[in-house]
């Protein structure tokens, strides 16, 4: 047997192997560029997106459990809006509020072997965001899929693949619901 189908052979039985993979808290670091505003910012999560769940198993990758959703989510906000807004933790004090009423995470396959299966995958997140002023209205708002900016074969990086997907939801958001 080639060195490369063993190798092939590993891979694939990391990403479908027993049990579910893990994703855990994250810190992602969105690359935003907006103009400073003095304006308050806070996020809201709709009661709909769950903060700990399962991934089913789908398209040839295992089951994933997620934990604590919420906060990578709300972490991604204040670490990509940090310096243009100031972030609040009150409505009440709010100018502006983004709503997250969507972020379904999924995993994909990246890689597939014909042999093996799936030996790669990536993350993306399916998401709408509504941003509105103190007054409730609706200023703007935004639906799409942001996908990971890198693969993984390895279940140890699989929470840095989906940290890249909060990322990049957050790039879009700022491109299509505040430069327009």
């Amino acid at each position: 047997m080639k060195k490369s189908t063993v190798l092939i052979a590993i891979l694939a039985l990391i990403l479908q192997g027993c049990g579910p993979l893990q994703v855990n808290l994250m810190n992602p670091n969105p690359n935003l560029d907006l103009i400073e505003s003095k304006q308050k910012i806070i996020l809201l999560i709709d009661d709909g997106i769950s903060n700990e769940f399962e991934i089913p198993e789908k398209n040839g990758v295992r089951p994933i459990n997620v934990t604590e959703w919420h906060s990578s989510l709300k972490k991604g906000f204040e670490n990509g809006f940090k310096d243009y807004y100031t972030i609040v933790e009150n409505k009440e004090n709010a100018d502006l509020i983004l709503e997250l009423t969507r972020a379904d995470l999924e995993f994909v396959p990246a890689a597939i072997s014909g042999s093996y299966g799936v030996v790669a995958i990536n993350s993306q997140i399916d998401f709408k965001a509504i941003l509105k002023n103190n007054n409730n209205e609706v200023l703007n708002s935004d639906a799409g899929t942001s996908v990971s900016k890198n693969a993984t074969n390895q279940p140890s990086q699989v929470t840095s693949v989906v940290e890249s997907s909060v990322e990049s939801m957050y790039e879009i958001l700022s491109k299509e619901i505040f430069e327009n």
